[in-house]
């Protein structure tokens, strides 16, 4: 079996849109497929003094760029979070930009169900069930994220 080495998470730029995630083969060829959105709480962004949901700083929508290697974690059932949490730590683009900002705790995860990919305080939301698919299909392997903007 081939290995996953890459998410390529392809957000529009405007992040009231579905985007996808792809996990991508060390042979170049995706594996896995599913809708994901990048958008941050308008609420929440507000609240936090960030009203135009910037990706550089605290509670705004997902930075595009390059992230560190990492691997799935499994948390306790969180309705919020989902089953797994995958992390991302920026390293290029405006994922540096933010870690330097002092954005911490951005990652992939699900939570909220099946229905309607709702908002986030800046992470990648994926349904429960591809979460699963995703988290099952990736393993303990390491693999990088590139998120970009389309």
């Amino acid at each position: 079996m081939t290995k996953v080495h890459k998410l390529l998470v392809l957000l529009p730029k405007d992040r009231t849109l579905t985007g996808m995630l792809h996990s991508i083969q060390e042979d170049g060829q995706i594996a896995f497929s599913a809708p994901c959105r990048g958008k941050a709480d308008n609420g929440r962004a507000v609240k936090e003094n960030n009203p135009e949901r910037k990706p550089v700083l605290p509670y705004g929508d997902t930075p595009s760029g390059r992230y560190k290697m990492t691997s799935p974690i499994p948390l306790q059932s969180n309705p919020r979070l989902g089953r797994w949490f995958i992390p991302m730590k920026g390293m290029t683009g405006d994922a540096a930009a933010a870690a330097n900002y002092g954005r911490t705790g951005l990652g992939i995860h699900a939570g909220r169900g099946d229905d309607e990919l709702i908002a986030t305080y800046g992470c990648v939301r994926l349904r429960d069930s591809d979460m699963d698919k995703l988290a099952a299909l990736l393993g303990k392997t390491k693999f990088t994220i590139e998120v970009m903007d389309i």
